[in-house]
């Protein structure tokens, strides 16, 4: 969480991938992809990371929380 808290520091989605692997709940882990996604440098390859989420309704989340970022 520390990590993506900072706005100083940006990742590739390779990089977030790796940090959020750590994490074992659904709920957690779409937290730190939605605090993640304004850091992420090559956002075309975010979609990569919907793997990560176990559940279906968390992936839609993710989805509906890119779609109305900004």
């Amino acid at each position: 969480t520390n990590a993506f808290t900072n706005t100083n520091n940006y990742f590739t989605t390779f990089q977030a991938r790796q940090l959020i692997q750590l994490i074992n709940s659904d709920n957690d882990r779409l937290q730190l992809l939605e605090q993640a996604y304004p850091l992420i440098t090559d956002p075309g390859k975010f979609y990569e990371l919907h793997d990560l989420l176990k559940s279906q309704a968390s992936r839609n989340e993710l989805e509906d929380f890119i779609n109305n970022y900004m």
